[in-house]
């Protein structure tokens, strides 16, 4: 006879223990964290590319400022309120509130030449470099 696990068996001991059957029901009050951003930057020579997580958003809750090389977001996730039609909230891991993320790159950025979309969920900056100019002689009197 093997030692083996069932495979079921084996798949619910791989997940969070919070998920299982004997998921704790309880007052669902939120997470007292502010929401993440996740970012990914890309250095694509003349320009950077970024892509920002920010699940729960809409567009017109996003923010983004540009100093500099120093970029900014922020956003304000609302909470949908418990119940809404639905029944009664028994757990919740989403977060909500205000979510902020600042970085700074390595090089300055043209922002009058930034682009922004958000698509599902993800914002999607292309922030040029200015063009870098072969320099200029000075005449001297």
């Amino acid at each position: 006879m093997s030692n083996s696990i069932p495979l079921a068996a084996h798949l619910d001991q791989s997940f969070d223990p919070g998920f299982g059957p004997d998921l704790p029901v309880q007052a669902a009050t939120g997470s007292s964290e502010p929401p993440k951003i996740r970012i990914d930057i890309e250095d694509a020579g003349s320009l950077y590319l970024i892509q920002a997580e920010i699940p729960g958003a809409t567009r017109e809750q996003i923010a983004v400022r540009i100093d500099g090389s120093r970029v900014s977001v922020q956003a304000e996730i609302k909470n949908h309120p418990a119940g809404e039609n639905h029944g009664r909230l028994l757990h919740r891991e989403r977060q909500y509130g205000l979510a902020f993320r600042a970085f700074a790159l390595p090089r300055a950025i043209d922002a009058a030449g930034a682009t922004a979309r958000f698509e599902n969920g993800v914002l999607y900056l292309s922030l040029p470099t200015p063009s870098s100019s072969a320099g200029q002689l000075l005449e001297i009197r």
